[in-house]
């Protein structure tokens, strides 16, 4: 009974590849001091095949959203600009 069942994100990730950039979203809990910046976990860059544009647009969930910077520092990618907002 050795079943493996880690093909079983493949149509998962197939279908989110394929989604139109408006329609996707992802929840990351995170802790730390991220009251000036914060870096972008690696999980989730590798998650995002590394395409984050020079700015990203979050939103709560009472609908606000914030336009942020995200920079390269030491080969990090770091929410800077508007975060602190």
């Amino acid at each position: 009974m050795g079943m493996s069942f880690g093909s079983c994100k493949l149509p998962d990730e197939q279908y989110y590849k394929h989604l139109d950039d408006e329609k996707k979203h992802f929840l990351v809990l995170m802790l730390g001091d991220f009251e000036d910046s914060m870096i972008i976990p690696e999980e989730v860059v590798r998650r995002l095949k590394g395409e984050i544009p020079g700015e990203i647009k979050l939103e709560t969930r009472n609908g606000y959203s914030h336009t942020i910077v995200v920079a390269k520092n030491q080969e990090k990618l770091v929410l800077t600009v508007g975060w602190r907002q």
